[in-house]
């Protein structure tokens, strides 16, 4: 993994050398084994750059749902619950064992975008937003005078898990019974 990364990732982090996804299941195994050097660097890497890149959207919060690049600029401008509340996690975690505030940064970024485009009135959490590039271009202001794009209602179950598992991570490492308030409401 390691060998993959230096030769394929290791100046814009991620693994790959085409479109990038944030494989969050290899950013979950590399939380376990942080002790490990060259997972650390791996690991701090492709958080550092996944948040400094397009595929974070830095007006409304969240990560959309890949890059087509592998500098993590220009995205498929689709959101999805279960890619944002995962990589909450992680962000989450990342924070609380390096205590770099960036990380904690795009954590809460992360949270207010879901809370203010995926939580429904009985607090469950909606699927995807769909891509609009238009849209995503927009600065705060001005998308706030547009209309946002299509949000998938639908509620899976699984999504929702993600979602609640990472607001109450939220609650523990930040200290925040808000976040624990979101979880239980759902759960």
């Amino acid at each position: 993994l390691y060998q993959t990364f230096r030769s394929l990732g290791w100046y814009f982090g991620g693994f790959g050398s085409g479109q990038k996804f944030p494989h969050r299941q290899i950013l979950e195994f590399l939380l376990t084994i942080i002790e490990d050097q060259a997972a650390k660097e791996m690991l701090i890497k492709t958080l550092t750059n996944m948040a400094a890149g397009d595929i974070f959207d830095k007006e409304e919060g969240g990560f959309y749902r890949y890059s087509t690049q592998q500098d993590w600029s220009l995205p498929h401008y689709e959101k999805l619950l279960d890619d944002n509340s995962r990589l909450l996690k992680i962000y989450l975690v990342a924070y609380s064992l390096t205590k770099i505030e960036k990380f904690k940064e795009v954590s809460l970024k992360i949270m207010d975008f879901i809370l203010n485009n995926f939580l429904d009135k009985k607090g469950f959490f909606y699927a995807s937003q769909d891509a609009d590039e238009e849209y995503a271009r927009l600065s705060l202001n001005q998308r706030k005078k547009t209309k946002a794009p299509f949000i998938d209602k639908t509620l899976f179950m699984d999504f929702n898990c993600y979602a609640i598992d990472s607001f109450i991570t939220a609650s523990r490492i930040l200290n925040d019974e808000n976040y624990k308030k979101i979880a239980t409401k759902a759960l």
